[in-house]
């Protein structure tokens, strides 16, 4: 890009070629998942620093030559002030799931535990049913193991009151905690002397 013979193109140009890969991309998956015969989902939202909501699916199954492959099949920005409750995620995921031909396959959907997840459950369920005539269709709603620890992890920490001693991270280490630091085992050692020659 600094040589002045370079064709750079407009960002009009470069949101075309993308729009036109991810449109290339989305039929490649819709095209193999013509074949599977169930799918099983992993969703996840949340809110950004900067207060913007997203909701994640990614589809997972195996193919008739039994492969195993996964999409991501959305990242939606969830807008308005019930974005993040399980009639909008249903909403999103309905929508999703229709697009890609895979809205009547779902086995399970993996979510972490917050309450909004089990009534998008139920919202998805009920309209799967009603779409497909059969009130017996059970999908399996998988609560995230990862969740589950960092929760318990969470309620333990909680419970013994553990608090962090050094609010403050120290911007300057003294030359006599270095010393101190380098009678330590010989692998930190050298790391130590690493670290202290490239900040000279």
């Amino acid at each position: 890009m600094l040589r002045s013979t370079t064709d750079c193109p407009s960002s009009e140009r470069l949101r075309k070629d993308l729009a036109n890969e991810a449109d290339k991309v989305r039929e490649q998956i819709k095209e193999e998942l013509k074949g599977v015969k169930k799918v099983s989902l992993a969703l996840d939202a949340w809110t950004s620093p900067n207060k913007l909501a997203f909701l994640a699916i990614v589809v997972y199954y195996i193919t008739p030559d039994w492969k195993y492959r996964y999409a991501l099949i959305a990242f939606e920005q969830l807008l308005g002030e019930e974005s993040h409750s399980g009639a909008r995620l249903n909403e999103v995921l309905e929508n999703k799931t229709r697009l890609y031909g895979i809205y009547e396959k779902i086995l399970a959907i993996t979510t972490d535990n917050a309450s909004a997840n089990g009534t998008m459950f139920k919202h998805l369920q009920s309209s799967i049913r009603r779409a497909i005539g059969k009130m017996h269709f059970e999908a399996l709603h998988i609560p995230c193991l990862a969740h589950v620890v960092q929760l318990s992890v969470k309620a333990f920490l909680d419970n013994i009151k553990v608090e962090a001693e050094n609010d403050s991270k120290d911007k300057s280490i003294s030359k006599e905690a270095i010393k101190e630091a380098g009678k330590m085992a010989k692998g930190f050692k050298r790391t130590l002397t690493l670290v202290s020659s490239h900040n000279r």
